[in-house]
């Protein structure tokens, strides 16, 4: 295009407008910061945003773990708390372990009482083993108890409740996009799909799913190694089917 045939082509405003565009941005001026041209106020919050905008890509470039945090989600569900991460939590969250007591039910039941809860119903093929694994958490100073459930093809189902659940026990670091809110009880649970791999130091979304509320004081946790081994409502349904204590 022709910059020539365009200069020619402008012609000068009229006075009149001229002398009212001049006013309007006159009084425009005066009801900005005294003392300060508007103009000139405006590029000094331009440069100080420009100026926090590169510390901030800074700050990101060079502490990758800050940039990690940016990332994290920290989400509730009743009492029981998950982060979501894409960064590999290493040895958090692990606890001691002392070897555990193995007992019947019957033993477990008349060592427990009503510390011990087991659900009335499971998925079809699912059968409760004559089996109660009693942890001890140094750590946590606190016990866990283990019941499990196994199918004809191996498929397995496993109960974990622990007592007096710590804050360690209430907050669990998982992958990003894993957790499902549901409802156990009419309150609010959450089901995680995944677990971290150790060796990759990644999140495995495709293995194990996993069920986590709390109730009456006890956390629990409903967990299966295949997730289409059981559905959600099952798993909701198996939960929601534990005695619960005549006071409620």
């Amino acid at each position: 295009m022709n910059d020539e045939f365009l200069d020619g082509m402008r012609s000068m405003p009229r006075a009149e407008f001229s002398r009212s565009l001049y006013a309007r941005i006159s009084r425009s001026n005066e009801r900005s910061v005294p003392g300060l041209p508007r103009h000139t106020l405006t590029r000094r919050v331009a440069l100080l945003l420009s100026a926090l905008a590169a510390v901030f890509v800074v700050t990101l470039a060079v502490f990758p773990q800050v940039r990690a945090a940016l990332q994290d989600t920290v989400r509730s569900f009743g009492k029981v708390a998950i982060l979501e991460t894409g960064n590999y939590p290493g040895d958090q969250g692990l606890v001691t372990i002392l070897q555990p007591e193995t007992l019947s039910l019957a033993d477990a039941q008349a060592q427990l009482g009503d510390r011990l809860r087991v659900p009335s119903w499971a998925p079809d093929g699912f059968v409760l083993q004559d089996r109660v694994q009693v942890h001890d958490l140094v750590d946590r100073q606190s016990t866990f108890i283990e019941l499990e459930w196994r199918r004809t093809d191996g498929l397995r189902l496993w109960l974990r409740s622990e007592w007096p659940p710590q804050d360690s026990a209430l907050l669990h670091v998982v992958g990003t996009d894993s957790a499902e809110e549901v409802s156990v009880y009419g309150e609010r649970a959450v089901v995680i799909r995944g677990v971290w791999n150790a060796d990759k130091k990644e999140w495995t979304p495709s293995q194990l799913m996993q069920l986590y509320w709390e109730s009456e004081g006890v956390v629990y946790q409903l967990e299966t190694v295949q997730q289409d081994a059981v559905t959600v409502a099952e798993l909701v349904r198996m939960a929601e089917s534990l005695p619960r204590s005549t006071a409620e």
